[in-house]
């Protein structure tokens, strides 16, 4: 972990414990799902805190492991901007150490990045490697950012079809309608699946069977 970043220990993205929570401002939390396609690792909610008495800014992140390997460390940087776009700096370096983080689990809540700058509102995330227990690397050398997923479709979208689709799909997989791509695809729960074959990794749905409810 860099110099200028602290670690704490969070219970959730909205509630910092005694005595952070009386120390750091919530100015914005977000559960927008980032990712680049293939990478064993989606950011799937952040958070910005300005600290009360002092300058600069504190961000928190959360990751999901995708892969089918416990993650024991994460690469990343991070670029900067204000709210109106300009960029401010671009931070490498940074890294989540000794994390044992199996399967479908998330990680990242117990750590801060303070940044000096205090109007951040905005930031890219570059996730440079992922280091895997057996020893194995995930490297992005062309250090592509991950970038926002649409949203998926609501089952609303069916029409008079939503009925039947409802009495079909396992209730925890009628949040959205699945999507299927080349080689990864989206359950009706939201989760990403990088392995078209196997069922979801949060809801153990099936991919064929959502599809063919989906119509």
């Amino acid at each position: 972990m860099r110099t200028d970043s602290i670690i704490i220990e969070p219970s959730g993205m909205d509630k910092l414990p005694d005595p952070v929570s009386d120390s750091m401002r919530l100015v914005s939390c977000a559960e927008q799902i980032c990712w680049l396609e293939g990478a064993p690792v989606a950011l799937v909610a952040s958070a910005l805190f300005v600290p009360a008495s002092e300058d600069g800014v504190g961000i928190v992140l959360e990751f999901q492991n995708l892969s089918e390997k416990v993650i024991d460390h994460l690469n990343f940087s991070l670029t900067c901007s204000d709210g109106r776009e300009r960029e401010l700096r671009h931070n490498s370096g940074f890294s989540y150490p000794n994390l044992g983080t199996s399967p479908s689990e998330t990680f990242g809540l117990r750590y801060m990045i303070r940044l000096p700058e205090h109007d951040i509102r905005k930031w890219v995330v570059i996730v440079e490697s992922v280091i895997y227990a057996d020893g194995s690397v995930w490297e992005n050398s062309s250090a592509v950012p991950l970038t926002p997923l649409a949203r998926q479709y609501s089952p609303t979208s069916l029409g008079k079809r939503e009925k039947v689709y409802r009495q079909t799909v396992p209730e925890r997989s009628q949040r959205f309608l699945v999507e299927a791509h080349d080689t990864w695809w989206r359950c009706g729960c939201g989760q990403i699946n990088r392995n078209l074959a196997r069922p979801c990794i949060m809801c153990d749905a099936s991919l064929k069977e959502l599809l063919e409810a989906r119509g």
